[in-house]
C-alpha cells in the first residue's frame, strides 16, 4: 500500500510541475529571443445540473511528439446530488414494481476534481478534430450522504463502511477512436466512435477514509449517428450507443456498482437506461444498448440561445446481479419512451447544459412513468 500511496503522489507532482513549468517550456521554444509567445488556453463550465456543477480549465502543452497536440486539463465540480440505494438497512434488496422504494432514495453533498492530459493524433480538417484522442488522469470524488425530509435512509442505518458518505481516488485511462462530424448549424451528429477504459482506484490508505475501494473498472463504448433528414427548419438523426462495463477486485463499493464509468460517470439505472427506476439494479458487469430517434429544430427562435429537439428511444440492458452471470436476454431490462429536450448553447454553439421531459415505460419491470425530469448534458 505505502508503496501505491508513493507512486501516487509522484504522478501527481508530476502533473503539477508540468502545470507550472508550460510557460517558460513555451517560450525557449520561440526562436525569436526576447518575443512573448501566447499561452493557448481554454477554460468555462462543462456542466450544469439543478444543484450542482463543473467547470475546467486548460493550457495546451508543448509538442511531445510529431503530429500530436497535448492539452494539461483540470475539472472540478461540486454541490449536491441525488442518489439512491435500493436495500433495507439489513441489506435485503427491494423486489417492488411500483417504484415505491421507502427510504431508499438520499441526497449528497460532493466536491470532485479530474487533473491530467489530453493527447491527440490524427487531425482531421474535415471533422475539425483529431481522430485519435488519448488521456490520463488522476479522479477524487468526495460525497457526504445527508438525511431527508424523512430522517435518516435506509443507507445510513445499514452497516456498509461507507453508510455517511466515501471518498475515493483512481487513476484514469482512455483511448478514443473517433469519425463522428458535428454539424453546429443543423444541431446534427454523424459517423462512428470507439472507446476502451481503464481505471483504477487503489486500496491505499486515504481510499480507506471514508468508505472501502480497491477495485479496477474496464469498459468500451460504441457510438454511431446516421443522419436522415438535414436542412435548416428540421433535422431528423439516429443515435446509437453500446456499453461495456465491468469491475473486479478485492473491494468493490457499493456506490461503484451503480454508475457506468467514462471519463464523465454516469448513474446506469434511471439515466444511461431511461425508464428504470433510478439506482436500481446494481451491477458489476453490464451490457447496455440505446437507441434514439432525435428530431432537431435548428432555425427556431427562443431566447437565451436555447435549442429545441424532439426525441424517442427504445433501451435495452442486461445486469448481473453482482455475480458476473448475465443471464438470457429474456431477462434483460428493456425500455422505451419519447419526450422533449432543450439545449442551452454558448457562443460557440456548443451545450452548456441540458433539460430532458419525457414520459417512459419499462417493460421489464410494467411501470410507465408519465413524467421524468432530467437537468443534466446527455452522455451521448
Amino acid at each position: 500500500m505505502k508503496h501505491a500511496m508513493k507512486k501516487l503522489c509522484q504522478y501527481l507532482a508530476v502533473f503539477l510541475l508540468l502545470f507550472a513549468s508550460l510557460p517558460a517550456r513555451l517560450a525557449a521554444d520561440n526562436p525569436a529571443a526576447g518575443d512573448s509567445v501566447p499561452i493557448e488556453s481554454d477554460w468555462g463550465f462543462s456542466d450544469f445540473g439543478f444543484w450542482n456543477v463543473q467547470a475546467f480549465a486548460g493550457i495546451k502543452g508543448p509538442d511531445f511528439l510529431p503530429e500530436a497536440e497535448g492539452w494539461f486539463k483540470l475539472f472540478m465540480g461540486g454541490g449536491r446530488y441525488g442518489d439512491g440505494w435500493l436495500y433495507y438497512p439489513d441489506g435485503e434488496k427491494y423486489i417492488d414494481s411500483s417504484f415505491k422504494f421507502d427510504g431508499a432514495y438520499f441526497n449528497a453533498l460532493g466536491i470532485h476534481a479530474l487533473l491530467g492530459m489530453d493527447l491527440g493524433f490524427l487531425y482531421d480538417k474535415r471533422l475539425s478534430k483529431n481522430r485519435l484522442l488519448s488521456q490520463l488522469y488522476l479522479r477524487s470524488d468526495r460525497r457526504w450522504h445527508i438525511s431527508n425530509s424523512d430522517g435518516p435512509t435506509n443507507i445510513m442505518d445499514s452497516g456498509l463502511a461507507e453508510k455517511d458518505g466515501y471518498w475515493e481516488s483512481s487513476i484514469f485511462t482512455r483511448l478514443l477512436l473517433d469519425y463522428i462530424k458535428e454539424d453546429k448549424i443543423y444541431r446534427l451528429k454523424h459517423g462512428v466512435s470507439g472507446e476502451l477504459l481503464l481505471e483504477w482506484t487503489p486500496g491505499i490508505n486515504w481510499n480507506r477514509l471514508a468508505g472501502t475501494n480497491d477495485y479496477f473498472r474496464a469498459g468500451a463504448k460504441v457510438h454511431g449517428y446516421f443522419t436522415i433528414i438535414n436542412n435548416r427548419f428540421v433535422s431528423l438523426y439516429s443515435a446509437n450507443r453500446f456499453v461495456a462495463d465491468i469491475l473486479f477486485g478485492n473491494e468493490i463499493p457499493p456506490h461503484a456498482q451503480r454508475y457506468v464509468g467514462g471519463f464523465l460517470k454516469e448513474v446506469a439505472s434511471g439515466y444511461a437506461v431511461k425508464g428504470l427506476a433510478p439506482f436500481s439494479y446494481d451491477a458489476n458487469l453490464r451490457l447496455i444498448l440505446n437507441n434514439e430517434l432525435r428530431l432537431v429544430f435548428p432555425s427556431m427562435p427562443l431566447p437565451l440561445g436555447v435549442k429545441p429537439e424532439l426525441f424517442v428511444f427504445v433501451n435495452s440492458s442486461l445486469a448481473d446481479g453482482m455475480d458476473y452471470r448475465l443471464g438470457s436476454f429474456a431477462e434483460g431490462l428493456y425500455t422505451g419512451g419519447a419526450g422533449m429536450l432543450f439545449s442551452w448553447l454558448d457562443s460557440r454553439l456548443k451545450p452548456i447544459t441540458e433539460m430532458s421531459v419525457y414520459t417512459s415505460y419499462s417493460f421489464s419491470d410494467k411501470h410507465w412513468k408519465l413524467f421524468n425530469l432530467v437537468i443534466k448534458k446527455r452522455m451521448f
